[in-house]
Parts: structure tokens; C-alpha cells; sequence
């Protein structure tokens, strides 16, 4: 998009409510609120309609009255991502309102607890078993972990958590994979470098070997034809407290997420990382692994995917452009 070399980087803007701009060197980062329309802002003062799902080269006149080449990048923040309340614009999902649901039926009870709290302006995503209890048959524990998700959740009760394919009659003992009910991705489609999140993870360890207990943060930006367009992740297998890091988003790689075990969408192949975003993809978990609800008789803990009260607490998340 050509511009007119008159134009002040002072006054260069867009016309949309809650934007804002800043300069760092050469680079003209705008902001704006999520779900505006790349494609189509409106640039100011030239009061032209100009494409900013990319970076795009400008020209503009400084203070000083010098003529200089800027790229201009344009991005947004995901709601509710100063965690002091539970978001309500429906952009994050949980699995914690069914873990408090309780269900009691004739001959069974399968009951559980919230695992997900607000307070303080922090987020705090816990480890809780779920247990099944039915008349005729020895009791069942299950761990399953807590999960806050950029998508939506179907399961609305204890059940969907303890046997995820339950339609009637004595639920199962074995593995209840909650990925299932678990629709990922939010419609997005800015280019990130990175992300900023500030956190902290206490540590229970399990004694599944093939799932060790970690915690995990992830982010993956999504083509439409289900391409990896680029990725970051953060682990921890021991406690940390709380703390910012950075992950840059690696462009044409998954970041090894994809074959980690963890939950993601099915389907989903790396990409080159020159794509166009149509979503994002975004993971708290305080268990990797125990999205795969699973344990037994008799506690069976050698088959829990997750430790016990393990806990996720998140006080900040930020896009990085």
C-alpha cells in the first residue's frame, strides 16, 4: 500500500475504538481489540482501507522532518488474559464446570470438584480426582487435570470427566479421554513473535512413568486447512514459583507438541509458517497428560496421567509483536 511521503508518523492511526499505537525504532506496532478485521482497517490520516494481517512497509515523515521506511505490524490481545475474573465473552473453555457437577443416579454416584479458581488476578488450575461409586461394584478413582482452553468444552457434568463416552448403565473403569468433548481454537489471525506469560507450577509427582506429571502452556497459530503455522510451548516436571518468561513462536514448526501427547486438535500437520492464521490455539493444563482421565479400583495410581493437587497459577499472558 503506497502512502503520501506528507504523512506525519505522529498522526498515523486506525479508525477503530480502543486502538493504539507505538514506535520502537522503525517498527509501528498497532493495536487493536480482538476480533477487528485486519483486512479492512482504516488508516489515518490517510483515510485509506489497508490489509495488516502482515507486516507492511510505510513511509512516513518524523518529528525531525526526516523521510524513513517503517513496517508496520498490527495485532491484538485474547480476553480475559489479565485473569482477575473468569472471562464471560466465551473465548476460553473449561472442563472445571462439569468436575464440580456431581451426578447421582439410582445405583451410582460419580462425583468430583471445581478445579479451576479466579482470585487476586490470578488464575489457578488443579490436579482433583473423580470418583465412581455404584452398588455391586468396588469404588473407582480417577485423576483428571485442569484444563483452561482457547475453544469450547461439551461435557456438562462429573461423568463426561470420569467416562467420557458414558450413555447409560454401569460406567467404566478404564480411560475416559476428555479431548474428546474438546473443540479447539479461536478464530484469530495476527502474526505473533512470542508471548510473555507470567506463572508459577507446584509439582506432585505420580508414579506413571509413561506420563509423568508435568504442567503445560502452550500456543499454536492454525491455518484453515489445519496447518501448524507456528508454535511455542513451556513445560515444568518441578515445582517453579512465580515468574515471566518468554517463548518465541517458531514459524514452520510445532514445536514438538504434536507428537507430545498432550491435548490438541486431531488432524493438524506442520506447516511452512508463510500460511495465513485463521485461529489460535492456546493450552493451560496443570497435567499434560491427564486429559486422559484414568486410574481404578482401589485408587490404582499407577495409572493416573497426573499428580494429585498439582497446581497451575497464571497471573499474566501477553502477545508478543
Amino acid at each position: 500500500m503506497g502512502t503520501l511521503q506528507s504523512v506525519l508518523l505522529r498522526d498515523f492511526g486506525v479508525d477503530v475504538n480502543g486502538s493504539s499505537v507505538a514506535v520502537d525504532g522503525h517498527k509501528v506496532y498497532v493495536e487493536v481489540p480482538y476480533g477487528t478485521n485486519l483486512k479492512t482497517l482504516k488508516v489515518l490520516p490517510m483515510d485509506t482501507v489497508a490489509n495488516l494481517e502482515r507486516p507492511v512497509e510505510m513511509e512516513f515523515v518524523d518529528d525531525l522532518g526526516v523521510l524513513g521506511t517503517y513496517t508496520v505490524v498490527a495485532g491484538m490481545q485474547l480476553p480475559g488474559t489479565h485473569f482477575d475474573a473468569r472471562d464471560n465473552t466465551g473465548f476460553w473453555a473449561t472442563t472445571s464446570d462439569a468436575m464440580a457437577n456431581t451426578v447421582t443416579e439410582a445405583l451410582i454416584k460419580i462425583s468430583s470438584q471445581a478445579n479451576l479458581e479466579f482470585s487476586s488476578s490470578r488464575m489457578t488450575i488443579s490436579t482433583k480426582e473423580v470418583v465412581g461409586s455404584w452398588i455391586g461394584i468396588e469404588g473407582s478413582w480417577k485423576m483428571a487435570g485442569g484444563f483452561y482452553f482457547a475453544g469450547t468444552y461439551s461435557g456438562t457434568s462429573a461423568i463426561n470427566i470420569y467416562q467420557q463416552d458414558y450413555s447409560s448403565g454401569t460406567p467404566s473403569t478404564g480411560a475416559s479421554d476428555i479431548s474428546k468433548d474438546m473443540t479447539f481454537g479461536k478464530s484469530f489471525t495476527a502474526r505473533p513473535t512470542g508471548f510473555d506469560v507470567t506463572y508459577s507450577y507446584s509439582h506432585v509427582s505420580n508414579s506413571n512413568s509413561s506420563y509423568p506429571q508435568k504442567g503445560l502452556i502452550y500456543v499454536m497459530l492454525v491455518s484453515s486447512n489445519g496447518k501448524v503455522v507456528a508454535s511455542g510451548v513451556v513445560t515444568d516436571d518441578s515445582s517453579v514459583g512465580m515468574h515471566q518468561v518468554h517463548v518465541n513462536l517458531v514459524y514452520g514448526s510445532d514445536s514438538g507438541i504434536l507428537n507430545a501427547g498432550y491435548p490438541v486438535k486431531e488432524g493438524l500437520s506442520v506447516g511452512t509458517g508463510d500460511e495465513d492464521i485463521a485461529s489460535i490455539h492456546v493450552m493451560f493444563a496443570s497435567s499434560a497428560y491427564a486429559f486422559v482421565v484414568a486410574g481404578g479400583t482401589l485408587g490404582n495410581d499407577d495409572n493416573y496421567r497426573g499428580g494429585e493437587n498439582s497446581n497451575l497459577v497464571v497471573d499474566e499472558f501477553k502477545l508478543v509483536y
